[in-house]
């Protein structure tokens, strides 16, 4: 059987800058924590999941828009 390559990137490409968007969030989270308003290690794995499932419903709409601008010139 001859296998097909699907070139669709969009999927990756998704998920690629989710986790990079989510991880980004995660360590400015950790970073600019104050002794004030302390979050838990639990709020700041919500709000990553959050991050990550938020900005993986928004890449998976915006990259097959960027792709095909640039296919098409």
């Amino acid at each position: 059987m001859v296998e097909q390559k699907s070139k669709n990137r969009a999927p990756m490409l998704s998920f690629l800058s989710a986790i990079l968007l989510s991880l980004v969030f995660a360590v400015f989270t950790l970073i600019y924590r104050n002794d004030i308003r302390t979050y838990s290690d639990v709020d700041i794995a919500a709000g990553t999941l959050f991050v990550l499932i938020l900005s993986l419903m928004i890449f998976l709409l915006l990259w097959p828009m960027i792709l095909e601008r640039k296919i098409s010139g």
